[in-house]
């Protein structure tokens, strides 16, 4: 099963109303442990007819989802917590995608885009964030407005369910998309997790290092995004900034971002009001790789390798070679 619409389609402009008929759809297969139903007999009680037409599927701790092009969602194995139980006011919606890492499933909706969880919620990893906004209304005989608050579902581009907590990317609003300078207030961010935290591992990284000192505006937008267990990790649509142009260090931003490109690069927008006419080429920085949280294995260390373990064999020699020295002698 090719799932583009999860780890793939994440701009706004790679949506399309239903996938496309090649490449993308598939024959579901289930294997392994099924104890609990989660695989191959419980695939078969939930979808007893074959079905060629799968777009997206997910494993969890002891249960399975997967959604056809039609918009189907079918959840199947251990229901602890409800997790492979779709509620009843979600029955009807037309779905996209589903992510099940261990006991909380999250599914998206085709149309609006709106983003479900449900399942395991001992985290708040099953409360999607909404989009807020307070508005006044004028209120009769009165100078003072009532304060209203409007709670919207967000636009969500692409997800993904770690074991105890959730992280997502969406479209901005045009409010949120405004840099205010005079009030020092930037421009607000297009992902967020949720959920458990003991290891930062929700604590998706939003600014460039020091960024209220040089530019408030550059903020770090994120197009692909995998938690884990303990850890998550993301890619990056970044701007270097003209920060970045003036010393060609790109000291502000954070480790892997490394340093300012060279050579021929993309243009990622023009900087008006700088030397050469139309504005100089702030260089893009796209395809980032980061990540963040628990790093007990090196497991947020780009690039990094565990160290080889000494085999256990040689490790008991060692220790019997110390034992017979260290022995009395008759």
């Amino acid at each position: 099963i090719i799932d583009p619409w999860v780890q793939s389609g994440s701009l706004p402009n790679s949506w399309s109303p239903s996938p496309p008929s090649t490449c993308t759809q598939g024959e579901l297969l289930c294997w392994g442990d099924n104890r609990l139903d989660q695989a191959a007999g419980g695939l078969a009680l939930a979808v007893p007819d074959k079905y060629t037409d799968f777009i997206s599927v997910c494993t969890g701790a002891a249960h399975s989802c997967a959604v056809r092009k039609t918009g189907k969602l079918y959840c199947w194995g251990h229901d602890g917590n409800k997790r492979a139980t779709i509620p009843v006011h979600f029955q009807n919606r037309v779905w996209q995608a589903v992510k099940c890492r261990g006991s909380t499933t999250c599914a998206l909706t085709r149309h609006t885009k709106s983003l479900e969880c449900w399942g395991h919620n001992g985290h708040g990893q099953a409360n999607v964030p909404r989009y807020r906004r307070q508005i006044e209304i004028p209120r009769n005989d009165s100078t003072v407005p009532d304060l209203i608050q409007l709670v919207y579902n967000r636009s969500f581009m692409t997800f993904d369910t770690g074991e105890f907590n959730v992280c997502a990317i969406w479209e901005m609003t045009l409010d949120e998309q405004v840099c205010n300078r005079e009030q020092q207030l930037p421009p607000a961010l297009n992902g967020e997790c949720w959920g458990d935290g003991s290891y930062l591992q929700s604590s998706l990284p939003l600014r460039p290092l020091n960024h209220e000192l040089f530019n408030i505006c550059n903020v770090m937008l994120w197009k692909l995004i995998s938690a884990g267990g303990y850890h998550a990790c993301g890619i990056t649509v970044d701007d270097a900034g003209s920060f970045c142009v003036e010393d060609s260090s790109c000291g502000e931003y954070p480790s892997p971002l490394g340093t300012n490109p060279s050579g021929n690069v993309a243009c990622g927008r023009r900087e008006k009001g700088r030397e050469g006419g139309g504005g100089s080429c702030i260089p893009t920085r796209a395809n980032h790789l980061r990540c963040w949280g628990l790093n007990s294995n090196g497991q947020i260390v780009i690039g990094s390798a565990p160290k080889p373990s000494t085999p256990w064999f040689l490790s008991t020699l060692a220790v019997s070679l110390v034992l017979w020295v260290l022995s009395p002698r008759p």
